[in-house]
């Protein structure tokens, strides 16, 4: 009422003003008359005030976080309770502060909404918002920023070495393979361009980490349980396990080298023995010769010399054919041994061949170590020819489609902190060193295991931190959420919000009457 009432003076005295009355108040006797009368006569609109935006009446509605105290939730990411309690227990290092960071495990659909009401700093999380998620922040003025120093990637592949016909799958395809029902036996069912090959279906175990990663990124189910995936899907503990089963071991493959070179002797061995049988042959006939020589020489009466010559001969051709027997035999028994060797190499050889066509899915780092022997698809996200294949520059990028980015989601409203800031800090100068150390006593399991970003992208990170450069908001494109350019203000998001909304301009006061006439 007080601020309608020095409106509505305003408007008169410059009403009056405007007639020439008012400074006859002063000199003219009749002057109360002449006020009433334009009082009387003049009509006033009085401007209404301007109507209150409501993202902008939520952005202020926003509670006032605590001082010297960030608030993290989200995942159970060991990375960041890693940087969060060496913040903490950094007092005088790098950390001359005494700010402390808060972090509590919970949904991430939650730690979202909490942030997006202003309740806490930062989101942990492996996935960007939702549309959902994302119009909550906006409608109350929150413009958003993502903070990246690591990401992981599952890698679908198969035995290297061999061949199913194609080497792009979609994730589509995936879920065909995977999904519980699935009629998928042979990969020609899988597409067009695939070979008639059997297939088979390996992964992770059901409550395993890779397996529920994997469930929600291929198979869209929140929460993968053993009736998700196909009845004969084989389950292994390990990635090693995993992979053996795809690409056999290494004594299979060291038989089957092998089985050229015994097949090889087993023919050598075959040409040898017939030709060691006609020497026993020719070593029995001899033989036969000589006894009957010195039976001859005896019922002839032939001289001592010759008969001494007969029975010399005889010794000989008896220890003549031993030997020649003694080497038959042992060509045999080689060749035995050759026959037995070749169906070993033969067996190695058949169960390395029923590995063909086995798939299975690995996390990125392990498949780095064992690139050799295992050949990774290339995956594209809308089955198109937009095919890409897993490397630390596609899944740090996030263009691989099974990668999954290490994030920290804020918002400018708490990035303007001065506690937000020092920690995010701390977490860029420190988390990618941590990552790559090669000790091992610190306590960070996913050390060596991850795909860190560039010391560039950490760079321009930290400039977003520090206000030095405008940081790439989150903006949404369609049903994505994307980065892009920021609006520059902590309630950018606000600013967003109203220019589509309907506003009222306010009217001039103005007023119009009979007075003076």
């Amino acid at each position: 009422m007080r601020r309608r009432t020095t409106r509505t003076v305003a408007a008169t005295s410059a009403l009056l003003a405007g007639a020439g009355l008012l400074g006859a108040c002063s000199t003219d006797s009749g002057s109360t008359d002449l006020v009433a009368d334009a009082q009387a006569t003049a009509t006033v609109t009085v401007a209404p005030s301007t109507p209150v935006n409501p993202t902008e009446a939520a952005y202020e509605a926003l509670p006032t976080l605590p001082d010297q105290t960030v608030t993290v939730e989200g995942i159970d990411n060991g990375l960041t309770n890693f940087e969060r309690l060496a913040f903490n227990t950094d007092t005088g290092g790098e950390n001359d502060t005494d700010t402390i960071v808060d972090r509590k495990v919970s949904d991430t659909d939650l730690a979202f909404q909490r942030l997006c009401s202003g309740q806490i700093d930062v989101v942990d999380s492996y996935t960007t918002l939702t549309q959902a998620q994302y119009d909550a922040c906006a409608a109350n003025g929150l413009d958003l920023v993502q903070i990246e120093v690591a990401a992981n990637a599952l890698v679908v592949a198969i035995k290297n070495e061999t061949d199913v016909g194609g080497d792009c799958v979609s994730l589509e395809q995936l879920a065909e393979i995977y999904r519980a029902g699935s009629p998928v036996t042979s990969w020609a069912q899988v597409g067009d361009n695939f070979d008639d090959v059997d297939l088979t279906a390996l992964g992770a175990p059901y409550g395993d980490s890779r397996f529920t990663w994997f469930g929600q990124a291929v198979l869209d189910t929140t929460n993968p349980a053993r009736v998700t995936v196909r009845s004969d899907y084989v389950s292994y503990d390990t990635d090693r396990e995993t992979r053996l089963s795809i690409v056999g071991n290494d004594r299979d493959e060291r038989l089957a080298s092998q089985e050229r070179t015994y097949t090889r002797q087993r023919q050598q061995l075959a040409t040898y023995i017939k030709q060691q049988t006609g020497v026993v042959r020719d070593a029995r006939a001899e033989l036969r010769t000589a006894r009957f020589e010195v039976k001859k020489g005896i019922r002839t009466g032939r001289d001592a010399e010759t008969r001494a010559a007969d029975r010399a001969r005889l010794a000989e051709a008896k220890r003549s054919l031993a030997k020649a027997e003694a080497s038959l035999l042992s060509l045999k028994a080689q060749e035995r041994t050759a026959a037995r060797q070749l169906t070993v190499s033969k067996a190695a050889q058949k169960r390395i061949d029923a590995l063909t066509g086995r798939v299975g899915y690995f996390g990125f780092s392990y498949y780095q170590v064992f690139e050799n022997e295992l050949r990774p698809f290339e995956v594209t996200l809308d089955g198109t020819e937009n095919c890409v294949f897993p490397s630390p520059v596609t899944i740090t990028s996030g263009e691989y489609p099974l990668s999954r980015p290490y994030l920290l989601t804020t918002t400018q409203r708490s990035l303007e902190r001065e506690e937000v800031q020092d920690f995010l800090l701390y977490y860029l100068d420190n988390a990618k060193a941590d990552l790559q150390t090669t000790q091992q006593n610190t306590g960070l399991d996913e050390a060596g295991q991850l795909v860190v970003v560039t010391d560039d992208q950490i760079a321009t990170q930290r400039r977003w931190v520090t206000g030095r450069e405008e940081p790439e908001y989150l903006e949404l494109e369609g049903d994505t959420v994307t980065t892009g350019s920021g609006s520059g203000s902590g309630d950018g998001a606000a600013a967003d919000a109203t220019s589509s909304a309907t506003t009222t301009a306010s009217p001039s006061a103005t007023a119009t009457g009979s007075a003076g006439q």
